[in-house]
C-alpha cells in the first residue's frame, strides 16, 4: 500500500509518537519522528516526506501557530506534503482554525490506526505512489 511514503510524525508526547511509528511500519512507511516545531522542520527539510502528522497543541516558540508556520516552510520548499493534524477533545471551532490554517485532515487523539491508514491510502494516491 503506501511502500514508499515517508511520514514526518511531530508530537511531544513519546507513547503517542511511539504507538504512531508502530502502526505506520506495519504500513509499509519510513517514520521520522520529531518532538519539537523546530526539529520536525530541520527534519522536513532533509527527509521530504510525503505526510507530516502535527500534534495541534505543539507550540511553535513564535506569535504564529505551529501549522501556519509549518505550512509556509511546505509551500517555500515547492513540495507537495500533506498534513494531517492530530488532536484530543476536536470541536467545529478547532476544524475551522485548522481548515484555515491548511491543514489537510483534523483527526482525533489517541490516533485510530485505521483511519491513518485511510488517510495515507489517500496520500499516496494523490502523490502517485
Amino acid at each position: 500500500m503506501a511502500r514508499y511514503v515517508s511520514v514526518l510524525v511531530i508530537d511531544k508526547d513519546l507513547d503517542t509518537q511511539r504507538s504512531i511509528r508502530e502502526d505506520l511500519r506495519q504500513f509499509g512507511c519510513n517514520v521520522v519522528l520529531a518532538k519539537t516545531l523546530d526539529d520536525g522542520i530541520n527534519t522536513f527539510k532533509e527527509l521530504e516526506p510525503a505526510c507530516v502528522l502535527l500534534d495541534w497543541s505543539i507550540k511553535s516558540g513564535r506569535e504564529d501557530p505551529a501549522l501556519k508556520v509549518l505550512k509556509r516552510v511546505i509551500e517555500k520548499s515547492g513540495r507537495n506534503t500533506s498534513v494531517i493534524v492530530m488532536a484530543e477533545g476536536v470541536n467545529k471551532k478547532m476544524v475551522e482554525e485548522a481548515r484555515e490554517l491548511g491543514a489537510d485532515w483534523l483527526i482525533t487523539k489517541p490516533v485510530n490506526k485505521e483511519i491513518i491508514r485511510e488517510k495515507l491510502r489517500t496520500i499516496a494516491g494523490l502523490k502517485g505512489l
